[in-house]
């Protein structure tokens, strides 16, 4: 079995798989079997799906351990294969844009100052309303 990109399947990222089918008897033939891919995680499996001309493409969904699993019957005589696959990298995300704080908090700062006016002005005008006349 060898796993694209190089052996290495990257969480997020499709793994591609291809097998190779050696028989010493040289009764094997791919193209007479029933053959079915499944990667398990945990014993669940995650996906099953027919193998197509010796290969399959999964996505591993985050870092773990997984189970690769190739069942067939050719010929009827049935066999099963298992890998365990450990999973340690992880694509990495969309970069987001850097943030900006004054351009997010802009209309908080002026609303802050006009806030601050009012209350300026509101405190100007009862004072001068208040002062006693001489």
């Amino acid at each position: 079995m060898h796993i694209d990109p190089q052996d290495d399947p990257v969480a997020g990222q499709p793994a591609y798989f291809f097998f190779e089918f050696k028989d010493t008897t040289q009764k094997f033939n791919l193209s007479d079997c029933a053959c079915t891919f499944s990667a398990l995680q945990a014993g669940k499996t995650l996906s099953s799906e027919p193998l197509v001309q010796n290969s399959a493409v999964f996505v591993f969904p985050r870092p773990d351990i997984y189970q690769v699993k190739v069942t067939g019957v050719d010929s009827s005589r049935p066999f099963s294969l298992t890998y365990d696959i450990r999973v340690s990298r992880q694509a990495p995300t969309a970069l987001s844009a850097p943030s900006n704080w004054f351009g997010i908090h802009f209309a908080h700062l002026i609303s802050a100052f006009v806030l601050a006016g009012l209350v300026g002005a509101m405190i100007i005008r009862e004072r001068i309303l208040t002062k006693p006349s001489i």
